[in-house]
């Protein structure tokens, strides 16, 4: 199953939900960074499915998406729709007054504009490529240690981070769908 973010993402999420509804006991997920994979995987024969979010009740329409989905065939399978919490995620022991800058995937920072500039005034958001691998990443020692990232609660155990601040979307509830794919037939 080819997913578009990295472990730990609201994808991946969607894919563990996806393979439980199916009873697929041990799924295995190819973490890809871009849609576009996901779906030149898919036409490939690589993957078997293939799932990327495509609307967000708060952030509207991942835009960045839309040119690649008439690139490469496939068949539309089904929506998968929760309801998606953002986090405020640093890394142990950071304190919120050691915090200058604030990173994730340019939907997850159109989700929550009001919450930033409220909170964390001096400080521009900056995108990333995804919300998990901003996790990650921060956890790896790739982004400089006073770093946040706005990723979902599973990225807090995955990646040993602490919680800033939850539930910080500026509408709740905030619902994501996401689109669940499989190889043109």
């Amino acid at each position: 199953m080819g997913i578009s973010g990295g472990e730990g993402s609201y994808t991946h999420i969607a894919g563990r939900r996806y393979a439980r509804e199916r009873g697929i006991k041990l799924p295995h997920f190819e973490y890809l960074t871009f849609v576009e994979e996901v779906l030149h995987k898919l036409q490939e024969g690589h993957i078997d499915v293939g799932i990327f979010g495509i609307v967000n009740s708060t952030g509207g329409v991942v835009e960045e998406y839309m040119p690649f989905l008439g690139h490469f065939r496939w068949n539309f399978v089904e929506v998968i729709t929760f309801e998606v919490n953002h986090m405020l995620l640093a890394l142990p022991d950071t304190g919120r007054d050691e915090v200058r800058s604030i990173v994730s995937q340019e939907q997850a920072l159109r989700q929550c504009p009001e919450y930033l500039a409220t909170n964390w005034p001096g400080i521009e958001p900056t995108p990333y490529i995804d919300t998990a691998m901003a996790a990650k990443d921060l956890a790896e020692g790739t982004l400089p240690l006073d770093t946040a990232v706005i990723a979902s609660e599973a990225c807090v155990e995955l990646y040993g981070l602490q919680i800033l601040d939850a539930r910080i979307q500026d509408k709740k509830p905030n619902i994501t769908s996401f689109i669940v794919a499989e190889p043109f037939e």
